[in-house]
């Protein structure tokens, strides 16, 4: 079962880490961004990274899309620009499909991010991410969740993560649970536990106490059902003020 999360926490290509976005004043000319890096991240071909990331990236950035197609072979990546934010960041949102079989199931997954770049001549030299949200589900799952979870919190603050099934349980079982993880960990193929309790209620209802300094925290929750099981990752970002 904890594989299933495992294999969550591998599928990112971008945004894997949060990394310190320098602060532009000048307007920057990101030119049709977006369009090439998606049509690179869907082809096969190394080489195509070469063109959209600095040297400092690259290496990464082909190693973790490597890593990926390996455990999710017809991937697809669908990005579109949102906007630029007043530090003269791109915001791209980054929608990702899969499919991959685990202990004899497969399962697909779908993921969403808004991720914040920075160029320089032409090449992605700094990433962020903004807010994140993958979910992994058995293929035929009948499943469906409301997720209620912030995009953004308060350091040392005290927020609500429910995830919710849509449909009453009647007389079906349903166990589940849900922890922060370290993504340092995770990155070092550490495979986190997560306890499973049966959920009288219909989902998982919890209180999270964010992180004391400024960054991100990353919850990860498991919910095992009748009618199928679903592996959730969010990522949310701790500030000290919001804007």
């Amino acid at each position: 079962m904890q594989h299933l999360l495992k294999a969550l926490f591998t599928t990112f290509l971008i945004g894997i880490n949060t990394i310190h976005m320098p602060s532009y004043a000048q307007k920057i000319d990101f030119g049709n961004i977006e369009e090439r890096l998606e049509r690179a991240l869907n082809k096969k071909d190394k080489k195509v990274l070469e063109n959209l990331f600095s040297k400092t990236f690259l290496l990464e950035i082909t190693q973790k899309k490597e890593d990926f197609l390996n455990r999710f072979p017809d991937s697809e990546w669908i990005i579109k620009r949102k906007e630029i934010d007043k530090d003269a960041r791109l915001i791209l949102n980054v929608l990702i499909k899969g499919i991959r079989e685990i202990d004899n199931q497969k399962f697909i997954l779908e993921s969403n991010q808004d991720i914040a770049i920075t160029i320089e001549e032409g090449k992605i030299n700094n990433y962020q991410i903004i807010k994140e949200v993958a979910i992994l589900r058995s293929i035929k799952s009948e499943l469906k969740l409301n997720i209620s979870i912030p995009d953004k919190v308060l350091t040392g603050s005290k927020y609500d993560a429910d995830v919710i099934l849509e449909y009453p349980l009647e007389d079906d079982f349903i166990a589940g649970g849900l922890i922060s993880v370290d993504r340092n960990e995770i990155n070092k193929n550490f495979n986190p536990y997560i306890n499973l309790l049966p959920l009288s209620a219909g989902g998982i209802f919890k209180s999270i106490q964010a992180p004391f300094s400024p960054g991100s925290q990353t919850l990860a929750a498991l919910i095992v059902h009748s009618k199928g099981i679903v592996s959730i990752t969010k990522t949310i970002m701790v500030v000290s003020e919001m804007k």
